[in-house]
């Protein structure tokens, strides 16, 4: 019964330690990518900004490879690799095959009378939004404005969401479009409430949008969180700042959003210094979270300081762009360092007691012990070849109870 009960210990000391190292705080990798500034990224992991696509050799890797649009910026991407590509015209960029390095460009046809195009935003079935310019006043004798109109493209072909003057700036996968009004599937316009300060500039499935309102000084990141997906009605939640002010006041702005309502953008820190941000919210979809500098949470020995982050996938890898180690302003990608994970404990027919970890390939681990949780031994150090080690202490059956955690290195 004795040596039951020491097993059955060890089982649950084994559990509550794996439980425990998933809610660490977030930490990434960082990539330097050779273009000077990234906008976007899709689920796969591949980044455009500038005139460039940087597709990874795997999803979600580290390396991969660039193709160059020219005179055309690349300023977003949509989950099976599409490319909206901004110059005069605006152009479609399509890939032969889902996340592919090859593939097509075809322009943007401007809606009825309309003379000239914005794109800014697509969803995954390539359903385009952005803006359409009317012709500009035939009397006017200096510099002559056109009238913006919000503006959907569908299999290349342009539509105005309504006459008003206007735009849209995204689209989610429903077909929800945000902008100077908020857009049914349907085409029905509507507003949200409470109203959101500033017009947003991007929206998840969910139906969560983010944007800044205030033109100098304070500037203030917002999210706005529907009560139930899509809806109209909801919650505004101030995203507040890194602590620094200008002028007086903060300064922090809103620039992407993934599926579960993380939030990436720019803010002052107390030191007066630009850096990247993540807006980590309590629970998916939540109101209430946290703003991190991304600054604290890359290896200090990195040599990067990030500026403005300006999208983060699904997967949590974020874009921006940054000052790297050699003083260049580059692109960053940020790729989230797993938790080590302890799991499938087992007890040996000598007492010796076995376990998994569950890591990620390449990467360096130290397995520890410990009878108090407060004194802590090595038991081993190893590189994980495949992400996956079968691990047994043979020194078990001399202690009555241990605890076991993993530490990446």
């Amino acid at each position: 019964m004795r040596k039951l009960g020491r097993a059955f210990a060890r089982l649950i000391l084994i559990a509550l330690w794996a439980a425990a190292l998933s809610a660490f705080a977030q930490t990434y990798t960082v990539t330097d990518l050779p273009f000077e500034e990234a906008k976007g990224i899709n689920n796969f992991g591949q980044v455009v900004g500038r005139s460039f696509l940087w597709t990874p050799t795997s999803q979600n890797a580290t390396t991969g490879s660039l193709i160059d649009f020219g005179t055309y910026i690349s300023v977003a991407i949509n989950g099976p690799g599409q490319v909206l590509l901004n110059s005069r015209p605006s152009l479609l960029w399509t890939p032969s095959s889902p996340n592919g390095t090859n593939g097509t460009a075809n322009e943007l046809k401007s809606p009825g009378s309309t003379v000239a195009s914005g794109a800014l935003g697509l969803n995954d079935a390539g359903v385009v939004v952005g803006v359409a310019e009317g012709k500009a006043d035939p009397h006017c004798t200096e510099v002559c404005p056109r009238p913006p109109y919000p503006a959907t493209w569908i299999a290349l072909q342009g539509h105005l969401l309504d006459h008003d003057l206007g735009y849209a700036t995204g689209i989610n996968g429903s077909g929800h479009v945000i902008g100077t009004k908020f857009w049914q599937p349907d085409g029905t316009a509507t507003q949200l409430t409470p109203s959101p300060p500033d017009v947003p500039i991007g929206i998840n499935d969910f139906g969560q949008v983010i944007g800044s309102y205030g033109s100098y000084s304070p500037i203030y990141a917002f999210l706005w969180t529907p009560s139930t997906p899509n809806s109209t009605t909801g919650q505004l939640t101030d995203l507040g700042s890194l602590g620094g002010q200008v002028n007086g006041g903060q300064l922090s702005r809103a620039y992407g959003i993934n599926g579960r309502g993380q939030v990436v953008g720019f803010s002052v820190t107390t030191g007066g210094d630009g850096h990247g941000f993540i807006w980590f919210p309590s629970s998916p979809n939540g109101t209430q979270g946290t703003m991190t500098d991304l600054n604290t949470l890359i290896p200090p020995e990195s040599g990067w300081v990030l500026g403005a982050a300006f999208a983060v996938n699904d997967f949590g890898q974020v874009v921006g762009q940054g000052l790297n180690p050699s003083g260049l302003y580059h692109a960053y990608l940020l790729t989230p360092v797993s938790s080590p994970r302890l799991s499938s404990p087992s007890i040996q027919p000598g007492g010796q007691f076995g376990f998994t970890l569950i890591g990620e390939a390449g990467r360096s681990y130290t397995i520890q012990a410990s009878t108090n949780l407060v004194d802590w031994t090595a038991l081993t150090n190893f590189v994980s070849a495949n992400g996956t080690n079968q691990f047994t202490d043979a020194t078990a059956p001399n202690f009555s109870r241990r605890f076991y955690r993993a530490l990446i290195q």
